[in-house]
């Protein structure tokens, strides 16, 4: 339809006339509309958005608004479908399964760029792709985000939610705003859960084979670092040996679990529940053994897993930060200073365990996670309710026993094993410098 083309053609154009844009679209027909496909349909309401921001004739624009609406409440909601057609969404699809098929980490769609991977940590252009248009993303926006997720996407300008293809793979859906456009990250869920200590993770050491009464324990880590692998692991492990109850308050839903020695129940972020803390505050007579909250980010839900933990309920969670120290300074901080020294006593008497990872490129090509562990003791304890967090990192790199590592006795404990290469892993190394200090003498060094 040419129309459609003369609306695209005007809408790339550096110096737009949102007022040409208008008189192209009040001229059409009802049936017009009507006759063209879901993602050309998607791209006009997007253009409509856009001109709302503009000096048009807001009688016209409303006029267009109401005959894409009527069409809508006639007919439902626009949206795409895969189809055995060569279109945008079957290429789309193609990718998803080479992503699957390839193992790639994640893959990054950017309205007018090519599509971008990650494996085995390197980022790089996806080869034999073309660059998708913002009608596209949208379109496809509008296939893998449920109705109130893309409204919320529209609202926000920013969505979470997940995906599953049987038979490929399935992926954790990152939707943003880049610029006023659209883009997409796919971040890949492994369909098996691996043991802890596939993933050198042993529980034994850490002390939580069994899952303690109550308390809570800490996931750390920066951004795509494996902390939801982890916890996953973990509460697979739970899952096969041990006869409780674990629910699991997710945003989005990513690893799957089926029941074993456990029951478990998984609940999403904005399809089962409105808000983490409302999902926390549920959990206090749900009867849980255990209960996992994806992110710990906020005040309000800090409240809630202290609550749950002192009443008896085991809360596991993460927190995006570098190290296990990072991770208490940036609890504390979502408390004002001058009530930071109760919470301070709450979290020492809570807390159980905080572990920190990072993944690091091996020699042999691909990553392993190296992690950092503070087993919450009497000194630990002391360190957290005195507000003096800045004293846990010595503190760690002076406890041997009980569980507790820094992450500089762990990568020192790798670069002996010759599993990684000093000059690759420098920079992830935190406070590298004193690392260096540290271990000059010795011979990896």
């Amino acid at each position: 339809m040419s129309w459609i083309e003369d609306i695209k053609n005007e809408m790339k154009k550096k110096v737009r006339n949102p007022k040409e844009v208008l008189n192209l679209l009040i001229d059409l027909e009802e049936s017009d509309l009507q006759a063209i496909d879901n993602v050309e349909f998607i791209y006009l309401k997007k253009v409509l958005e856009k001109l709302s921001r503009t000096s048009v004739d807001q009688k016209k624009l409303e006029k267009v608004n109401a005959r894409m609406n009527k069409i809508e409440t006639r007919f439902g909601k626009r949206k795409v479908r895969f189809s055995s057609k060569r279109g945008p969404e079957m290429l789309f699809f193609s990718m998803l399964r080479k992503a699957g098929e390839e193992n790639y980490e994640t893959l990054h769609v950017k309205s007018d760029s090519k599509p971008l991977v990650r494996q085995a940590g390197e980022l790089r252009v996806l080869s034999g792709e073309s660059s998708y248009d913002e009608s596209d993303i949208l379109g496809l926006l509008a296939e893998v985000l449920n109705p109130e997720e893309f409204a919320r996407f529209q609202k926000e300008k920013q969505a979470n939610s997940s995906l599953s293809l049987p038979g490929i793979s399935r992926f954790k859906i990152s939707a943003y705003y880049e610029g006023r456009k659209p883009g997409i990250c796919f971040r890949q869920v492994p369909q098996t859960i691996p043991e802890p200590q596939e993933i050198d993770l042993y529980l034994g050491h850490l002390g939580i084979t069994v899952p303690p009464k109550g308390g809570l324990i800490l996931i750390c880590g920066p951004a795509l670092s494996g902390k939801s692998m982890a916890c996953a692991s973990i509460m697979e492990e739970w899952n096969r040996t041990r006869a409780c109850r674990i629910l699991s308050l997710e945003d989005p839903i990513e690893y799957l679990f089926s029941d074993k020695r456990a029951s478990i129940v998984q609940r999403e972020l904005g399809t089962d529940f409105t808000d983490k803390a409302t999902g926390l505050s549920h959990a206090m007579g749900d009867g849980a053994d255990v209960v996992f909250l994806s992110s710990l980010d906020k005040r309000e839900d800090l409240d809630w897993a202290l609550n749950l933990s002192e009443s008896g309920v085991l809360v596991l969670s993460t927190v995006q930060s570098e190290t296990c120290q990072g991770a208490l300074e940036f609890l504390a901080g979502l408390v004002p200073q001058s009530s930071r020294l109760p919470y301070l006593e709450r979290i020492s008497r809570s807390l159980t365990l905080s572990t920190c990872q990072v993944l690091v490129p091996t020699k042999t090509g691909g990553r392993i996670a190296v992690r950092e562990s503070l087993k919450v003791d009497p000194g630990a304890r002391n360190l957290i309710r005195e507000n003096n967090l800045l004293s846990l990192l010595p503190y760690m790199h002076q406890t041997i026993e009980g569980g507790t590592v820094s992450f500089h006795r762990q990568f020192q404990r790798f670069l002996n094993e010759g599993v990684i290469e000093l000059q690759e892993v420098i920079d992830l190394i935190p406070d590298h410098q004193t690392f260096l200090a540290r271990y000059q003498g010795q011979s990896t060094i």
